[in-house]
């Protein structure tokens, strides 16, 4: 009779501590409210050789979770989305001063647009995705460089999903 009652209190004790868990919502990324989570922005990046000296400038496309999701953000082993995008291609000349990391566009052609399939695994949303990149090798100071940068990002099918523990909700005043 005692181990059938301490059975029942450790599973009703198990049933409340479920019960206590986070809720998860699940959320069917599309065209249409993929921005509502994510963001495509360019990056640029300095970087440094080994004696410490700026001698690499390079120009990022990056597709990252909204900061305001990654305290909710539920990883998931098997999950991806997959983004089909396309973006202006434009080869840029560019005076570069590495030591103030500054740069002036000093010639702009544009080139054929840029379109791509890229698959995200959901573990990999903490972090930046990379979509494309360019980088500037070293030149000295005043030397005109070419690089080529993709802009004005347009993401023209997306699906997959998200997963997000839900919204606390707000304390009253």
């Amino acid at each position: 009779m005692k181990k059938t009652i301490s059975i029942l209190l450790a599973l009703a004790l198990c049933l409340s501590l479920c019960a206590c868990g986070k809720k998860k919502e699940t959320i069917e990324i599309t065209t249409e409210n993929w921005d509502e989570y994510f963001t495509v922005e360019q990056v640029e990046t300095w970087t440094k050789n080994a004696f410490d000296e700026y001698d690499t400038l390079k120009v990022d496309l990056v597709f990252s979770l909204k900061s305001e999701y990654t305290e909710r953000f539920v990883e998931e082993q098997d999950g991806k989305i997959i983004v089909d995008f396309s973006c202006d291609g434009a080869v840029k000349g560019a005076n570069i001063d590495y030591q103030t990391q500054t740069f002036v566009i000093v010639e702009d052609r544009k080139i054929e647009p840029y379109n791509e399939i890229i698959t995200i695994a959901t573990k990999d949303f903490i972090s930046p995705h990379l979509m494309t990149n360019c980088e500037l090798a070293p030149a000295s100071n005043g030397d005109i460089q070419y690089i080529m940068v993709f802009e004005n990002p347009v993401i023209n099918r997306i699906e997959g999903t998200l997963t997000l523990y839900e919204a606390e909700p707000e304390a009253e005043s």
